[in-house]
């Protein structure tokens, strides 16, 4: 087990009442509170942690993710975050859809290994060393600038936007497929290179006599159920789409927020600007629902402990803006009073309290800034703070009985009615809890 004073993160706060203008990025600008940009501050600087995250937008049957660097594999769910480095396995009868922004996804059959290679905002390579995965990539360069799959002696370079399938077989098995159902993509063999475009496939030879040597084949040879299936889950993202409030209440980098879509409603306040607030029935299911109760935590690389939240519709919610308490409910806005130059994704938006044995987070509110764990030391308008900046710090803190780690600045910022939410269990923090 990997001790809970290295590997937690803590979300703390900075409050300044300076603003500053340059020239400013759609997320400096979309949807602003009444006041315009002099209602809120201009960030010129980005988060320590930038890589890139892709998340489980679709699941169903037994899927597993191995972590890189670790020997566990742990039971994957809706809107787990994956990062470079990342495995993925289905069992028999699973199928899984990974969403790397809003104009590229890889879906996976049953019985399939795929591992994350590259995963960078200027491009990804994905390994495919068994079973099928289609790709949809609506937008090459928005994708990333490079799509690559390697699979067993080949590799498939994406050269347009399309629909692509990868069918790489089992282990033993002497050939496998590729088709272009619309797009062009460049193949290589042991032996040869050779390219394909729509409505056009091939049969690529990876053993025996053979070996490197490919012939063509009819795109509609490789029609089956799975691929009925993708397609439809390209039309039901489409639809989604097109019914979303992108470059109006939030910038393309927040993807995921068409989830938002028939879960509640865009209201306008003049103090955030437009924000979403769930329907009733969209947290009926949830016991005294608030932000960040149901859900848990897991272990994401660089980014440390990362939320995974249970509501379908919660993706973009928990990693981007801030919830608020607003008229007597929560509310969420697409950004926070500093606004940065992208939209940078977020493991979790909370403050983290410790008291004694017990860890309680809460929504970070919206006038405050966010720093990660790894982050320094910081001083809030000039009043001397004791805030904390890494695990070690906070635990040896909290060790003191009962000693409250957030300081009275912080505490008296916060009473925004956030309903504090207690930790059942310090084990449930664990690296391991989600080990299937």
């Amino acid at each position: 087990m990997r001790s809970l004073a290295k590997v937690f993160w803590l979300a703390v706060f900075v409050v300044t009442s300076s603003s500053f203008v340059f020239g400013a990025s759609a997320s400096q600008t979309l949807n602003l509170p009444e006041g315009g940009r002099d209602a809120v501050v201009e960030d010129d600087t980005d988060p320590e942690v930038t890589d890139r995250v892709a998340r489980i937008s679709f699941i169903r049957g037994d899927v597993k993710i191995r972590r890189v660097g670790s020997e566990d594999w742990e039971k994957a769910v809706l809107n787990l975050p994956l990062i470079e480095g990342d495995q993925v396995v289905t069992g028999d009868d699973a199928r899984v859809e990974i969403q790397l922004n809003n104009y590229s996804h890889i879906r996976l059959d049953r019985n399939a290994f795929l591992k994350f290679s590259t995963l960078k905002y200027d491009g990804i390579a994905v390994s495919l060393s068994q079973g099928t995965m289609a790709v949809r990539v609506a937008d090459l360069e928005k994708a990333g600038g490079f799509f690559e799959i390697d699979a067993p002696n080949t590799t498939v370079a994406i050269q347009k936007a399309g629909s692509y399938r990868i069918d790489a077989g089992q282990s033993g098995d002497q050939d496998l497929r590729v088709s272009v159902a619309s797009g062009e993509a460049r193949v290589y063999s042991d032996n040869a290179g050779f390219t394909l475009k729509s409505g056009r496939g091939a049969r690529v030879f990876i053993g025996g006599a053979n070996a490197g040597e490919w012939e063509t084949l009819d795109v509609a040879r490789f029609s089956d159920e799975f691929d009925t299936w993708s397609q439809d889950r390209d039309s039901t993202i489409a639809k989604r789409l097109s019914n979303a409030y992108y470059d109006q209440y939030y910038d393309q980098d927040i993807y995921g927020a068409d989830d938002l879509n028939g879960y509640g409603d865009w209201v306008h306040t003049s103090n955030y600007g437009y924000v979403w607030q769930p329907y009733n029935t969209s947290i009926s299911n949830y016991a005294d629902w608030s932000p960040y109760r149901y859900g848990h935590w897991r272990w994401l690389g660089a980014y440390g402990w990362t939320w995974v939240n249970d509501e379908p519709w919660g993706w973009a919610t928990y990693h981007h803006g801030r919830w608020i308490y607003h008229n007597g409910r929560w509310v969420w806005a697409p950004y926070g009073y500093y606004r940065q130059r992208r939209s940078w994704w977020s493991p979790a938006m909370v403050v983290i309290n410790i008291i004694s044995t017990n860890v309680y987070w809460y929504p970070l509110p919206y006038n405050c800034h966010f720093y990660g764990w790894h982050r320094g030391p910081a001083e809030a308008a000039g009043e001397e703070t004791e805030m904390v900046t890494g695990m070690e710090t906070v635990m040896a803190t909290a060790r003191a009985v009962g000693q409250k780690v957030l300081t009275r600045r912080e505490n008296r910022l916060s009473v925004c009615r956030v309903g504090v939410v207690r930790l059942p269990a310090r084990s449930t923090l664990t690296r391991k809890a989600a080990v299937g």
